[in-house]
């Protein structure tokens, strides 16, 4: 009894410091979903979902009730998007910065997407299993997250931003008809996750600049048709294994 009551009350204390915390919490700490009323600097309406990430700044995100991320086709976003840099929900402007996870995950009639400048991060799982064929990418962008275009067969220009830091592991894994505007990464990149190009067969050429610190596992395994990657002399004190199987 003793030690019931004693639990009873610990749970008690930490449900009342919880609702605190909770109230605590500023009006904009977590992404907030607004499922209608968006409309872009001409007051159209516009055939977008988004959350609301702070007082200013609102994501691309999927419609309310969806589930791309457990495989649910979503045939909400199709044909061509242009994503406008400022959006409005009641009466307040909103700056569009980031691409949310599974935002486009499983669109199976989405044929391209323009992406505004001032957007920074296109999440993971952005575009996977899309049927995308061109997305284009400002150079606002700094992180591609993992897997954001995995599996994007028909996929096959994109364009790599040259303020680009970080590219996540299986980003563009399995885009077998994917073709880089140009062959070198940027500069400013620091990471190349695993697997990174992983079955990219119509990839035939990559320079990988000297700022690099870590280049993943297996990043260009099954790039059939790479005839030759160059990496440039880094300044950092060598890398993880560059694994790639051109077989």
């Amino acid at each position: 009894m003793f030690k019931a009551n004693t639990w009873g009350k610990k749970f008690l204390a930490l449900l009342l410091m919880a609702a605190m915390v909770w109230m605590l919490l500023p009006a904009f700490a977590l992404p907030v979903f607004a499922a209608s009323g968006w409309v872009d600097g001409s007051g159209e309406p516009l055939e977008l979902y988004f959350n609301i990430m702070s007082e200013t700044t609102a994501q691309v995100t999927f419609r309310l009730g969806a589930a791309p991320y457990m495989g649910e086709r979503n045939y909400y976003y199709t044909g061509d998007i242009v994503i406008p840099g400022t959006v409005y929900n009641g009466g307040k402007a909103y700056q569009v910065t980031s691409i949310g996870d599974n935002a486009f995950a499983y669109a199976v009639e989405l044929n391209s997407v323009v992406i505004p400048e001032g957007v920074e991060y296109i999440d993971a799982f952005a575009f996977r299993s899309s049927a995308v064929t061109s997305v284009t990418i400002p150079s606002t962008v700094k992180v591609l997250g993992g897997s954001a275009f995995q599996q994007c067969g028909d996929l096959t220009a994109i364009s790599i931003p040259e303020a680009l830091e970080s590219i996540g592991n299986s980003c563009f894994y399995s885009c077998a008809k994917l073709e880089l505007s140009g062959p070198v990464l940027p500069a400013t990149l620091h990471t190349l996750g695993n697997q990174a190009f992983y079955g990219c067969a119509a990839l035939k050429q990559m320079t990988i600049p000297e700022g690099i610190t870590a280049i993943g596992d297996y990043t260009f395994s099954g790039c059939s048709g790479l005839e030759s990657i160059t990496v440039s002399n880094h300044r950092h004190g060598g890398f993880r294994r560059l694994r790639f199987d051109l077989y």
